[in-house]
């Protein structure tokens, strides 16, 4: 498509035509698909990554200053849209991994205060020479 008429339809779409700002996501889904593939390594979370740009980028399209740049508009939404889903499961990872931690210790047999007598001990001299 020429970018004249690629550049009607945004005008279209930032003047509330949602058949225009459909087309233009149909127009564009290949490259943000791959573009939110390229950050996020698997497929599940890139569509999850385009599912939520296209949605930020319906409640905002107003925004959008110069209809010339729409491309660029929907690739930096696009990455900060990565940028949230890397971060939350960031958030997820680490969360499960204390619930992990906290089981491991509520499972732990407890340790007597004679084998811990002779534990530090032991393991005193062998920090020192490695400090």
């Amino acid at each position: 498509m020429e970018d004249k008429q690629k550049q009607q339809l945004v005008r279209l779409a930032k003047n509330g035509n949602k058949q225009a700002l459909e087309q233009l996501f149909l127009m564009e889904k290949e490259y943000l698909y791959k573009m939110a593939y390229l950050y996020m390594k698997n497929k599940e979370d890139a569509l999850d990554v385009v599912q939520d740009c296209i949605v930020r980028c319906v409640v905002s399209i107003e925004t959008l200053r110069d209809i010339r740049y729409f491309r660029t508009w929907i690739t930096r939404i696009l990455i900060r849209c990565a940028q949230d889903e890397w971060r939350r499961k960031q958030r997820y990872q680490n969360v499960t991994e204390r619930e992990n931690i906290a089981e491991n210790i509520a499972d732990a047999e407890p340790v007597s205060r004679e084998g811990m007598g002779t534990a530090i001990p032991e393991s005193l001299p062998k920090m020192k020479t490695t400090v």
